[in-house]
């Protein structure tokens, strides 16, 4: 007999595929969806809500005390006094890397890992970030302490490709699995080359967070309760690794025995 939920977690959502998809064909289906309904089926006492909203809105929910979750969040020191987060993480995923068309390697003169304060202060260099977002402390010093005019600021992640691939701009900053899932969905057929980007990790962990109420606390243990248990299972890892590019899921994989 199937049990009754007592309780629910609204689960904080913002369009960022491949993680979060909130509208077309695709609905619910990005990773971090697919891994928020995996981990419901070990917390029977709790039902699903969806809650689309910014950023801004999430840290303001936090601070409120509302009851919200979010399940993949890097920890800062900012952002755990206004909610708790897991012990073990919910996702691994590959650094941010810097993609160029394979047509304009020469041109560029780009080889191995590149220094973002180099690039982005290269005039001749033309690209553009999404307004508001934190990329990672190398990235966004890079960006904020730049005068470039060739540098623009966009509204979503996918204007950004779509300025990239119609050779708007010079090169990109992003992750694999965003990449290869508008490569693929925006029918760019042509070859993309990606090259690390100096003083990035090797990976990056991101961790389920609840707001720091006594309702957050018991969401939060319940949802560290899962990953404990289920994080290595192979349904879960087949989830993680959704989207990648052959290179970034063999750094995934390489790299579990830190997840």
């Amino acid at each position: 007999m199937k049990s009754i939920a007592q309780d629910k977690i609204s689960w904080y959502v913002n369009e960022w595929a491949p993680y979060n998809i909130t509208r077309g064909k695709l609905k619910r289906k990005g990773i971090n969806d697919r891994l928020v309904k995996h981990i419901h089926k070990f917390l029977p006492s709790y039902d699903i809500e969806w809650k689309n909203m910014s950023p801004m809105m999430l840290n303001k929910a936090f601070s409120n005390g509302d009851n919200i979750c979010q399940l993949d969040l890097f920890k800062t020191p900012q952002r755990e006094k206004i909610a708790y987060f897991t012990t073990f993480p919910t996702i691994i995923d590959a650094p941010l890397r810097l993609f160029i068309k394979a047509k304009d390697q020469q041109r560029l003169g780009f080889s191995g890992s590149v220094d973002m304060n180099e690039i982005v202060a290269d005039k001749g260099l033309s690209a553009s970030f999404v307004s508001g977002r934190s990329y990672n402390q190398v990235i966004d010093q890079a960006i904020n302490s730049n005068d470039n005019r060739k540098i623009k600021s966009e509204e979503s992640t996918k204007r950004v490709l779509k300025h990239f691939f119609k050779g708007k701009s010079d090169y990109v900053v992003e992750y694999s699995a965003v990449m290869s899932y508008f490569k693929s969905t925006l029918k760019y057929k042509k070859d993309i080359l990606s090259l690390p980007i100096n003083g990035t990790e090797q990976y990056v962990l991101g961790y389920a967070a609840c707001s720091k109420s006594l309702w957050g606390k018991t969401a939060i243990d319940a949802i560290d309760a899962v990953l404990k248990e289920q994080r290595h299972s192979p349904e879960y890892k087949k989830i993680l690794e959704q989207w990648h590019d052959a290179r970034s899921k063999q750094l995934i994989i390489d790299n579990y025995q830190y997840f």
